[in-house]
């Protein structure tokens, strides 16, 4: 049976890691081992899952609370270096603020391995409909748009959020890259380096999630924040709109011929958005 290797992010969300660590006790295939990477949690989050899953199920490494999403992920794929390889060894990368079905372990390795040179994403349904609202994305630089991929439309692009990938893989793929990307945008980097490198994006219904949007970081801006505050929340870590993320995205991805282009349009927007603020 295939092993996997779950790898998971976290920080401070006892509740919500412990939720996920029950879903996976409760999978029809159980030969996995949940590798907790838990960056500096103080609310007990490694010890309510280590309540859950024993033994060779989980093994924690922990951080100082300045990982991020990429150093977390990067610390995990440091650690699965010095374990012994078996052939058919399967890595899902996922967040904990994810509903899974009892057999998405099992039909993640399956699909996985009926497809040669090709990772698979899982697909998000809504929390509400149950209706597919992601099924990879499509990243088109000559136009500037990063948007779910549509029906017929190549996918080219992913999040982190339910990837499964053949352990050897990984040498292929690299790592990723925490001084550049050390949270939004790593996934997507990351997922269109294993495209770039011969790797198919797979999604298929079989394999699917629902996510939880309301525990996501910093997506927009508080309108009520004074403009000086605003200017620092949009240079944090947690703005999915940082323009130095953005930059360094552009920079490791965009081919050539529309790079400068689309550094202007990043940052032509932000300058866009903060004189909005501050004339409002």
């Amino acid at each position: 049976m295939n092993r996997v290797f779950v790898l998971l992010p976290v920080h401070n969300r006892a509740v919500t890691t412990s939720r996920f660590a029950e879903m996976l006790r409760e999978q029809s295939h159980q030969a996995f081992q949940l590798v907790l990477l838990d960056d500096g949690s103080r609310d007990g989050t490694a010890e309510a899952v280590a309540r859950i899953l024993v033994g060779d199920q989980l093994h924690v490494i922990s951080g100082q609370g300045d990982w991020w999403w990429a150093g977390a992920l990067q610390a995990g794929l440091d650690w699965l270096r010095a374990v012994p390889l078996n052939q058919g060894d399967v890595v899902l990368i996922i967040n904990d603020d994810v509903e899974i079905a009892p057999e998405f372990l099992e039909s993640g390795v399956r699909v996985l391995m009926a497809h040669p040179d090709s990772v698979v994403l899982a697909r998000l349904r809504d929390p509400r409909s149950g209706a597919v609202s992601e099924s990879g994305v499509h990243v088109d630089f000559s136009r500037w748009v990063i948007a779910t991929a549509q029906e017929g439309e190549p996918v080219n692009c992913g999040s982190t959020r339910g990837l499964f990938l053949k352990r050897t893989d990984l040498g292929r793929i690299g790592g990723f890259r925490p001084r550049w990307l050390p949270h939004y945008l790593s996934d997507y980097e990351f997922t269109m380096r294993a495209h770039r490198r011969g790797l198919n994006i797979v999604t298929v219904p079989e394999v699917a999630l629902i996510p939880d949007y309301e525990t996501t970081g910093l997506r927009a801006i508080p309108s009520d924040l004074s403009w000086s505050a605003a200017l620092h929340e949009l240079f944090s870590k947690r703005s999915s709109g940082n323009p130095v993320y953005w930059t360094n995205f552009i920079l490791l991805t965009c081919p050539w011929r529309y790079l400068f282009k689309n550094l202007l349009r990043v940052w032509w927007g932000a300058v866009l958005s903060l004189h909005r603020r501050r004339a409002a």
